[in-house]
């Protein structure tokens, strides 16, 4: 149903509109550049429109409508939707939808406002709350959006709140503000279960900040900033980490895919201050750990010495550490710590050294028994410092498979060394019996 009124004089009109017309039956009414947003969405029922039109003839510029639209099964951008309702409104080359609700198996997503200002090439988001998947809105949103959310996968649809504006046609109009809070969360291979945090996209950098996840047990907070050149240098960032009470069992088997016997609970921050996509060797930071409680004889460079601890005294290469810590840093790719102590009552394993992000290894480590043995530990440690020194080696090869070669003890006389018979067979072949691998694989560009 259409009524109109006209003014000949002036060629101003206004059509007063109900109506279930699919609304590509008004591209007429639009200038060639305008027609794209009719090319977004696709109506595979009719939609109800309660409106008017208004304008004057021969001046598409001067065309303006208002309506109240209520859409079942609407298609953006391949995006199928059950529902859709909104007020929509057009003037001065600018479509705002305000009140709008979309609906999609159960899921629903609010927005104060979208506005699109089609001279300006500018989308602009008011108060968008949405339990929508976040792969589903953001290709209904555009490509470019896209492809940013792809890594980030939720099993759970998260709740999302979305402010700022979008450039259709290159980053410098947009400056949106995205908060998260979802899960579990996977991205490369982590997967906390809950993950939050704000997200700041401005023109061509990324800044994550108050990000706070559940992580393995225990938590983990952080940030960071993301710098985008695109077609003409590479990314550029700088994060932090802040891990708390987490189990090392699950989060090595996620992150180097393999089965483990590793126990304990972990702590640290890992801060990179520099670093780019296209190599690993341009990163820059310093850090810490700290494992409490922990069976760590899975991991190469400590499974190397088990067999000998364990001819000295049965059980000994297998005993769990009280404690471990280290600080290090990180200098064109080579993560340097002079300070990795792993404590027991029974054994100490002091190591310093390096070793790069394709885990090549350059260590040495020294072994004292009975050292924090109580009281008398310093003594006992002190009358076995020969033993001490027979127990420093140097670490070469990979994280993965790490050769052994003793500094004070020359080789040949190793055969003759008892509880250390065969000790330089032991060293190179049980290496290679550990499955764990060296390092994972490189995480995916941001």
């Amino acid at each position: 149903v259409a009524t109109y009124d006209g003014d000949e004089r002036t060629r101003d009109y206004v059509w007063r509109i109900t109506s279930d017309l699919n609304p590509h039956a008004l591209k007429p009414f639009f200038e060639e550049d305008q027609l794209r947003a009719f090319d977004s969405f696709t109506n595979h029922a009719p939609p109800h429109i309660e409106g008017i039109i208004y304008g004057r003839w021969r001046s598409p510029e001067r065309i303006g409508f208002t309506a109240a639209v209520t859409a079942p099964r609407l298609e953006v951008r391949g995006e199928q939707t059950d529902r859709v309702a909104a007020t929509v409104g057009y003037t001065n080359r600018l479509l705002t939808v305000r009140n709008l609700i979309v609906e999609r198996s159960h899921q629903v997503g609010r927005a104060d406002s979208l506005t699109f200002d089609f001279p300006g090439r500018v989308m602009y988001f008011s108060n968008v709350v949405s339990s929508l998947p976040p792969q589903v809105a953001a290709r209904a949103i555009g490509p470019v959006t896209a492809r940013a959310v792809a890594p980030y996968q939720f099993d759970q649809d998260p709740h999302v709140v979305v402010n700022g504006s979008l450039g259709l046609e290159g980053h410098d109009p947009t400056d949106l503000h995205f908060d998260i809070t979802g899960g579990p969360f996977h991205w490369w291979r982590f997967n906390p279960d809950e993950i939050t945090g704000h997200l700041h996209w401005r023109s061509n950098l990324l800044t994550l900040t108050n990000v706070a996840a559940k992580f393995y047990g225990g938590s983990a907070t952080g940030g960071g900033e993301f710098e985008f050149f695109p077609g003409t240098r590479p990314t550029e960032f700088r994060f932090n980490a802040v891990v708390t009470n987490a189990q090392l069992h699950p989060l090595v088997r996620d992150v180097f895919h393999q089965t483990n016997r590793l126990e304990g609970m972990t702590a640290g921050n890992l801060t990179v201050t520099a670093g780019r996509d296209d190599s690993l060797d341009t990163w820059q930071g310093f850090g810490d750990l700290h494992l409490r409680d922990g069976l760590l004889w899975d991991i190469p460079i400590f499974a190397l010495f088990s067999p000998v601890f364990n001819a000295i005294s049965p059980g000994l290469g297998q005993s769990r550490a009280d404690e471990a810590v280290a600080s290090y840093t990180i200098v064109n790719g080579t993560i340097i710590s002079r300070d990795l102590q792993v404590r027991s009552p029974q054994l100490t394993m002091d190591y310093q050294g390096s070793v790069d992000f394709m885990s090549n290894l350059d260590a040495r480590m020294q072994a004292r028994i009975l050292k924090d043995s109580g009281a008398f530990g310093p003594l006992i440690s002190a009358v076995l410092w020969p033993l001490t020194k027979m127990f420093e080696y140097r670490l070469t090869g990979t994280l993965g498979e790490p050769v052994a070669e003793p500094v004070h003890i020359p080789k040949f006389l190793l055969l003759a060394l008892e509880p250390f018979k065969a000790l330089q067979g032991i060293l190179r072949n049980v290496g290679h019996a550990v499955t764990l691998p060296p390092t994972p694989a490189e995480p995916p560009k941001p």
